[in-house]
């Protein structure tokens, strides 16, 4: 990776796998404007006329708030599925993620893991599993990410969607609906008094 700099109106923000929080851009903010940005952002930048943000759109976003013209940044030569990989697991290991959030997250690594296999061939000729794979990067234990891919995996899409951010997203109640028939999930998503969006993730230390 090579530090640089580059004009924060020149960064493309693209389609990312959460949306931008506006109290944690506060708080960012707030940390950027006292001890500056102590965690460059990372860009993807294959030409001069090409600028994506790969990792860091909330400390793009603070940085930009305080009416900087440039932003440091690391420059990264990835492909498209190592880029939404990076993404990701920096999600996994900085981001407030509820549980929902973070079984989707996982599904979706998951999918980028597997078209990814070839590259995690180890020396003896045998694949590195998933699970092994997310501890390594992210520091959970694999029996966590295995129970958490395990609700993604057996809970349907929709309804997955629908209790993230509701009372519901949380660990025990999707435990309870990975064991049900995906008929069984909707029908208690019907009758559920817990669906109202109110439920925000605890905010962790915010570091620039």
């Amino acid at each position: 990776m090579k530090l640089s700099k580059a004009f924060i109106d020149s960064i493309q923000i693209g389609q990312r796998h959460r949306r931008v929080d506006p109290e944690k851009v506060k708080s960012l903010t707030e940390s950027i404007r006292q001890i500056g940005l102590q965690n460059p952002i990372h860009i993807f930048s294959p030409d001069e006329d090409t600028c994506e943000i790969v990792a860091g759109v909330h400390r793009y976003e603070a940085v930009k708030s305080l009416g900087e013209v440039m932003i440091d940044c690391f420059l990264v030569d990835l492909d498209e599925v190592d880029r939404e990989l990076w993404e990701i697991d920096e999600n996994l290991m900085r981001a407030e993620l509820t549980p929902a959030q973070e079984a989707d997250h996982l599904k979706r690594r998951k999918v980028l893991f597997d078209l990814k296999a070839e590259q995690f061939v180890q020396p003896s000729g045998q694949k590195s599993g998933f699970s092994k794979d997310v501890s390594e990067k992210t520091g959970q234990t694999q029996q966590d990410v295995n129970r958490k891919i395990s609700r993604a995996s057996n809970i349907a899409p929709e309804v997955l969607d629908e209790i993230t951010g509701t009372e519901m997203d949380k660990g025990v109640e999707l435990d309870a609906l990975k064991g049900m028939s995906p008929d069984e999930q909707r029908q208690d998503l019907n009758y559920s008094p817990r669906l109202p969006k109110t439920v925000v993730p605890q905010p962790k230390q915010v570091l620039a």
